[in-house]
C-alpha cells in the first residue's frame, strides 16, 4: 500500500490519499506534478500466493485493459492518461475531476426523480452502446462506478472486470473471473467459465442500477431470484410514480436470461426513449456556472471531492431543458429499430389506457335495453300479463351479457332484477287465474 507523499515515475506523480481498495489492487488519488492537476491512479499489487506464471498473466491483462481504454474517448467514459511499472507493481493512470457518485447521491436523498434518471441512463446508454462498438465489456455496473458531474452528466468508471469481448469468439480473454458485484451482476457472470457474458451482461447491470436510484434500494440478487422468483419486487410496488413502460422496459433488462433481455444498448435506449417524452424536463439553473479554469488547480485537491471521472467537456455548459436525453443515443442509431413506431405528441397521448373494444361497448348498451325492458315488461305485466313474456325473457339474456362484460353492471344487475320480478308476478296471476277457474268448476 503507498502512503501519503509516495512519488513515483521520477517526480511526475505524487500520492496524495487511498480512495479504495480490492483484492487485487488499490486506487489513489494522486497530483500530477509538471501539469498541475489531479489524477488517479490504480494499482495492481503483486500477490505472494500467486505462481510467476498467473503474475505474468495477470500483468499482461492490466497492461492490455489500459490500452484497451486508453483509445475510448467518450464524454461518460473515464479517460486514461498513462500506464507503468514501478517496484514490481503496475499502474494506471485516470483524469480526475470534481463529482459525486450514485451511490452516494442515493444514499443522500433516496429515491430519485424519473426525469433525473432517466436522462442519466440515456447518457450511460450512449456510453455502453459506443464501448460495446469498440468490444470492450464493463461487467461491474453499479452506483459506486457511475459519478455524476457538477454539469449534471453520468460518467462511468473503474473498468477493473474489464473484457475484450469477439462477437465471433465470445470466449473471455480476461485472467481472473469477475463476477462483479452480486446485486448488480447477471446470473452468467457466477460461472467458473465467464465465456458466456457479453453486451447483455452489461444491460442486467445497468437495469439493477437504474432500479436502485428509482426506488432507493437494490435489487436482490440473482441467486435469490433463481430460488425465489417472486424475490424481485416490480417497481410500482414500491414507488407508484413511475410509469409502466418504465418499470416493463427495467423488468426486462433484469431478465435472468440473456435472451428475454435487451439485445443491445440502443434497443433500450430506444424503448426508454418514449416514457420519457412524457416527464417535463428539470428547470435550467437561473446563473451561469462559476468557471473553473484549469490555472486555478495550483494546489491538490480537497480530500473529500476527489474521484475518478473523464475530462469536463469544453464547450459551454448547456441546460438539461436543451439538451434532452434521447439526443445523445440517437446520434449513433440513425435508423430507428424495425419494431418501433412513431410516438404520438404527449398531448395526443394523455394516459396509456387502451381504447375500448367496440364489443364491450355494445355489452354496456345491452345493459340499459335490459332494464328498459324490465320496466316494461314489469309496468305491462297487469295489463298484459301473458303477451309481454317476450320482455322480461329478451331482458335477462341482455342482463347477463352485460354483467359478464362488466358495462354499465349495475343497470344490467337492475334490469335482471326487474325481469325477474316480471316473471314472478306473471307466475303469480296465472296461478291466481287458475285457482278461480278451479273454483268455478268446482261450484259448478
Amino acid at each position: 500500500m503507498l502512503r501519503e507523499g509516495t512519488i513515483l515515475q521520477q517526480n511526475r506523480y505524487r500520492i496524495t490519499h487511498l480512495l479504495g481498495r480490492g483484492g487485487m489492487g488499490a486506487v489513489y488519488a494522486a497530483w500530477h506534478m509538471s501539469l498541475e492537476i489531479p489524477v488517479a491512479i490504480k494499482e495492481l499489487t503483486s500477490q505472494t500466493d500467486l505462481d510467476p506464471q498467473m503474475l505474468g498473466q495477470l500483468r499482461e491483462q492490466f497492461k492490455r485493459e489500459a490500452m484497451t481504454l486508453a483509445r475510448l474517448n467518450h464524454n461518460n467514459l473515464v479517460r486514461v492518461l498513462d500506464s507503468f511499472e514501478e517496484g514490481g507493481n503496475a499502474y494506471l493512470v485516470m483524469e480526475m475531476v470534481e463529482g459525486e457518485s450514485l451511490a452516494d447521491r442515493i444514499e443522500r436523498e433516496g429515491a430519485l426523480a424519473v426525469s433525473v434518471v432517466l436522462r442519466w441512463a440515456h447518457q450511460l446508454l450512449d456510453a455502453l452502446a459506443y464501448c460495446h462498438g469498440q468490444n470492450v465489456l464493463h461487467r461491474d455496473i453499479k452506483p459506486t462506478n457511475i459519478i455524476i458531474r457538477p454539469d449534471d452528466q453520468a460518467v462511468l468508471v473503474d473498468f477493473g472486470l474489464v473484457k475484450l469481448w469477439d462477437p465471433r469468439d465470445p470466449r473471455t480473454m480476461t485472467v481472473v473471473r469477475g463476477m462483479g458485484t452480486p446485486e448488480y451482476a447477471p446470473p452468467e457472470q457466477y460461472e467458473a467459465e465467464s465465456g458466456s457474458t457479453d453486451v447483455r451482461s452489461d444491460i442486467y447491470g445497468l437495469g439493477a442500477t437504474l432500479y436502485h436510484a428509482l426506488v432507493g434500494q437494490a435489487p436482490p440478487t440473482a441467486t435469490k431470484r433463481i430460488v425465489n422468483p417472486a424475490a424481485l419486487i416490480p417497481l410500482r410496488a414500491l414507488n407508484p410514480a413511475i410509469d409502466p413502460a418504465i418499470e416493463a422496459a427495467l423488468m426486462r433488462a433484469l431478465e435472468l436470461r440473456p435472451i428475454d433481455r435487451f439485445q443491445s444498448a440502443r434497443e433500450m435506449a430506444a424503448v426508454l426513449s418514449a416514457p420519457a417524452q412524457h416527464y417535463a424536463p428539470q428547470r435550467p439553473p437561473t446563473g451561469p456556472p462559476p468557471p473553473q479554469p484549469r490555472s486555478q488547480r495550483a494546489t491538490p485537491p480537497a480530500r473529500a471531492q476527489a474521484m475518478p471521472i473523464t475530462k469536463p467537456p469544453t464547450q459551454p455548459r448547456v441546460p438539461p431543458m436543451r439538451q434532452p436525453a434521447p439526443q445523445p443515443v440517437q446520434r449513433q442509431m440513425p435508423q430507428p429499430m424495425p419494431q418501433q413506431s412513431p410516438q404520438p405528441m404527449p398531448s395526443q397521448m394523455p394516459h396509456y389506457w387502451p381504447p375500448q373494444p367496440r364489443a364491450r361497448r355494445e355489452m354496456g348498451i345491452a345493459s340499459i335495453v335490459a332494464f328498459i325492458l324490465g320496466l316494461i315488461g314489469l309496468v305491462t305485466t297487469f295489463i298484459i300479463p301473458i303477451c309481454n313474456l317476450p320482455f322480461p325473457l329478451t331482458g335477462i339474456v341482455l342482463s347477463v351479457l352485460g354483467i359478464r362484460s362488466k358495462q354499465q353492471r349495475g343497470l344490467a344487475w337492475a334490469g335482471l332484477a326487474l325481469c325477474l320480478l316480471t316473471l314472478g308476478l306473471m307466475l303469480l296471476l296465472a296461478l291466481i287465474g287458475a285457482l278461480q277457474s278451479i273454483g268455478d268448476l268446482v261450484s259448478f
